[in-house]
């Protein structure tokens, strides 16, 4: 009996599951992402705080983001005018 589209797909998404789990839950890809290093917990927060101290608006959680628009404020008109960053928690 031949499979129909979405039997194919769930095989597909087993088999795929067998052959990554490890790579991933060993913090891995599959794939080699970048050929750069990467950063240490450390330099990621350094990195943040460059992006923050640097940013014209910061627009952070979803209750800020609802007043914003509720003000008629274009949040995308301000991240596209302006280094800002958007982070919802």
């Amino acid at each position: 009996m031949d499979q129909n589209f979405y039997e194919k797909l769930v095989m597909q998404t087993q088999v795929n599951y067998q052959n990554y789990f490890n790579v991933y839950a060993q913090g891995g890809t599959p794939i080699k992402l970048s050929e750069k290093k990467p950063l240490s917990y450390e330099q990621q927060i350094t990195v943040m705080a460059d992006k923050i101290k640097a940013a014209d608006h910061i627009v952070v959680g979803g209750a800020q983001v609802c007043q914003l628009l509720a003000e008629g404020i274009s949040i995308m008109k301000i991240m596209i005018r302006s280094k800002s960053i958007l982070a919802n928690f």
